[in-house]
């Protein structure tokens, strides 16, 4: 049991050190992700008439939960 616990504990924190070496290592903001995805165009224009362009290209922690377009 205690390995198992060991195991999963190892685990967690590799993924948690590759996911944010992979997040910091893009450099893309939000913004530039949704756009250049095609699949956010919704998002994209919501974020550019609610003028918010800006904030989601500055330094933030920002997190979006955003349906694709066929959602």
């Amino acid at each position: 049991m205690f390995k198992k616990i060991s195991l999963l504990i190892i685990m967690s924190l590799l993924l948690l050190v590759a996911t944010s070496t992979l997040t910091a290592a893009s450099g893309n903001t939000i913004y530039d992700v949704a756009k250049e995805n095609g699949n956010f165009t919704q998002l994209v224009g919501a974020v550019e008439a609610a003028g918010l362009k800006g904030t989601l290209e500055s330094d933030g922690p920002f997190t979006v939960f955003a349906p694709t377009d066929d959602a």
